[in-house]
């Protein structure tokens, strides 16, 4: 009864949730999870907002994106993209505290973490 009712809901999700695919080149993906690092190690904090990193990268871009808001809805996707693969995959970034709302969840950077190094190996999943 309920394997129905929960697979009626992910079809419907699926129907109606646009997908797309973002592709961004291993040098742009470096550079920004540098960025975020440098952010929050810079602040000296335990922690940051994920939307506080959000701000302080697109701030960094603002003269890329130079007014268009159509790219800065792109990068703001890729942004997000780009810290839920050092959460999920890279465990660069750990949650600190979890939030209803992703953009309200707080982010540290692993203590591990060496951004000199290039190798995250040495980072286990918590």
């Amino acid at each position: 009864k309920y394997n129905k009712i929960y697979l009626f809901i992910y079809l419907f999700c699926l129907l109606f949730i646009e997908i797309e695919i973002i592709d961004v080149s291993m040098n742009y993906y470096m550079q920004t999870a540098h960025l975020i690092v440098h952010h929050i190690r810079r602040k000296n904090v335990q922690g940051l907002k994920q939307s506080e990193i959000e701000e302080l990268i697109l701030e960094e871009r603002q003269e890329d994106i130079n007014g268009d808001l159509t790219r800065l809805a792109r990068e703001h996707k890729i942004i997000r993209c780009i810290i839920n693969q050092l959460v999920n995959t890279d465990h660069i970034l750990l949650i600190k505290k979890i939030t209803d709302k992703e953009e309200d969840r707080i982010l540290t950077v692993h203590s591990n973490y060496d951004p000199d190094s290039g190798n995250t190996n040495n980072l286990d999943d918590a």
